[in-house]
């Protein structure tokens, strides 16, 4: 028989070794848990409450999409130009991944306070819900609730039922949300402008409805505004495709489309990013940088600033459209009336593209809208030249003689009525100081340099994409900075595009159709020989023809279906469709 008291010594020896791996175990985790510099439980706390509201929310969006019928979703997805299946699925969480920290040096933003209570300002028309509640979730649970204000949603009178689905999250949610409808559509630069007299914050913040913030985004912008009261904090954007959300092993995409110049200037361009750095080059580049650092320009959808300085500066629109072109125009009141643009690399923000490539729901076929967008943002440059001629020179270079030219004209007048410049700098300081920081190239190696759109469809231009050169939809701005849709025409006949000093048009074969590539430039002395004729195009200003020198084939815009290519043909006299227009850029 075992004795008992030899039981309970062993009894008693096994608690003690339970209860010192319990402790040891504990102390461990604990250890690590104070190490850490992610355990503010502001970010971290997720009261039980709204977690089942939220995921109760996923898996009826789940449901929803199981019992759609295909043509319902095909339906669906032509009505919002989103991939609606791939939008309500399992791999669409409304709180995604995140990444913690860009670079441990962000940390001195985060432990410093800010004396800031901002309003986060979301307009929308006929946004897909749940790309709207993914950006409000990732708002609500990685924004600091000291700094956060409200969140401001204005509904530009949608003709889709959306708000009372997102009214019903943001209360179960308890999220702190104020709605707002237009009575009529405005477009979203008027609504935003609307958003900012309404708000209540001294600091505003302008975010799209479909972007998604990081873990410890907003800290570096109220640092960059602190030190610079009349500047604009724009995070770094990650731009991804839909069928690049939430890869499997990848907090953020592993190739998203870093907004970084290698001369350091985030958001270089007016609607593009970067062009001649690849993926490791930029993530080797961006790895060294963690300070703000100046950018030309700034996309629409992504500011921070104090309201004062948004209320002066922010520019209305005089055109009804869904767009967001005031981009161009504020990035020059931004530094010739203020201090300036800085993009924050330790600010993460992620964008998501739709499948909408052409941006059809801005202009659906208006061709003469995009017109008068470029019209606007050229009106919007003139307020801040001195030189009449130089004003009369810009506007002929975007509009014709007659009825455009007093269209134009006009613009600027209206204008000149809301925003005096007077008190701003001149454009020439913002060519000298800012912008020639960006470009590295001279002017006399060029014949034109511009904007390359199609004499037939006179909104679509020529875009390089993927060392490809394809057509898209012409984009308001683009003459005013360089631009991804800039391309130089060369005295030795090679075609640069982006920046211009980046890559070459290239054609190595003579199929009878084939797609211009890109590759490296070929010296000017090289011209003749075999290897540099590849890169040897001709622009013909009286016939608009755009011809490939070595196996006289001309570049023509190929339309099959909804398919639009830009590929080099047999030439045709006849063919309007060969015919391109070369608007040259107003800095040139």
């Amino acid at each position: 028989m075992f004795p008992i008291r030899k039981l309970l010594r062993l009894i008693l020896t096994l608690s003690f070794l339970c209860l010192s791996v319990i402790f040891l175990y504990t102390s461990l985790i604990n250890l690590l848990t104070i190490s850490s510099p992610f355990t503010s439980p502001q970010y971290f706390t997720d009261d039980p409450g709204t977690l089942k509201s939220r995921l109760s929310k996923e898996i009826q969006y789940q449901s929803y999409l199981a019992n759609m019928t295909q043509d319902k979703i095909t339906r669906l997805s032509k009505l919002y130009r989103r991939d609606v299946k791939l939008q309500l699925s399992g791999r669409r969480r409304l709180l995604p991944s995140s990444t913690l920290l860009y670079d441990m040096k962000c940390l001195k933003y985060i432990e410093n306070e800010y004396n800031a209570q901002v309003s986060i300002i979301l307009p929308y028309y006929n946004e897909l819900p749940v790309l709207l509640l993914r950006t409000l979730t990732t708002i609500h649970h990685r924004t600091p609730l000291r700094y956060l204000r409200e969140i401001l949603l204005i509904d530009d009178a949608s003709t889709q039922a959306i708000t009372e689905e997102v009214k019903q999250f943001a209360m179960e949610q308890k999220m702190r949300v104020r709605f707002l409808k237009n009575e009529k559509r405005l477009g979203i630069a008027d609504s935003r402008r609307k958003g900012i007299k309404e708000a209540v914050g001294d600091v505003i913040v302008i975010l799209d409805t479909h972007m998604e913030v990081n873990e410890f985004w907003l800290e570096p912008l109220l640092s960059i505004i602190s030190t610079n009261p009349a500047a604009l904090a724009v995070p770094t954007i990650h731009m991804i495709q839909e069928d690049e959300y939430d890869k499997p092993g990848s907090k953020l995409p592993k190739d998203a489309y870093i907004m970084q110049s290698r001369r350091g200037y985030g958001h270089v361009n007016m609607y593009s990013y970067s062009s001649d750095l690849n993926a490791r080059a930029r993530r080797e580049y961006l790895r060294e940088r963690w300070e703000p650092m100046r950018s030309p320009s700034l996309m629409g959808g992504g500011i921070v600033a104090r309201k004062d300085v948004l209320l002066e500066i922010y520019p209305s629109s005089l055109i009804n459209s869904a767009w967001g072109i005031e981009n161009a125009r504020i990035s020059f009141r931004a530094w010739l009336c203020g201090d300036g643009i800085f993009v924050s690399p330790c600010s993460q923000v992620l964008h998501p593209n739709g499948n909408d490539p052409t941006l059809k729901r801005y202009f659906d076929g208006q061709d003469y809208l995009y017109d008068r967008l470029v019209w606007e943002n050229a009106a919007e440059l003139s307020n801040f030249m001195r030189d009449q001629s130089k004003i009369r020179t810009l506007f002929k270079k975007v509009a014709r003689e007659g009825e455009e030219l007093k269209q134009i004209t006009a613009m600027a007048e209206k204008i000149r009525g809301t925003f005096d410049a007077k008190k701003c700098r001149d454009y020439e300081w913002y060519l000298d100081n800012v912008y020639a920081s960006y470009v590295s190239w001279e002017r006399d190696q060029f014949i034109h340099v511009g904007e390359v759109r199609s004499a037939k469809r006179r909104s679509i231009c020529l875009e390089p994409r993927d060392r490809k050169l394809k057509v898209w939809n012409c984009r308001p701005g683009a003459l005013l900075l360089s631009d991804t849709h800039t391309l130089g025409f060369s005295k030795n006949g090679a075609v640069l595009n982006g920046d211009l000093d980046g890559e070459c048009w290239d054609s190595s074969n003579t199929a009878e159709r084939e797609e211009i590539s890109f590759r490296k430039c070929h010296l000017p002395d090289q011209i003749t020989d075999t290897t540099a004729s590849q890169q040897h195009f001709r622009n013909n200003t009286e016939t608009q023809q755009i011809r490939h020198v070595a196996t006289n084939r001309c570049l023509e815009l190929v339309i099959e279906g909804d398919s639009k290519m830009a590929l080099l043909m047999k030439c045709s006299d006849t063919s309007e469709l060969q015919q391109w227009e070369v608007i040259p850029a107003p800095w040139f």
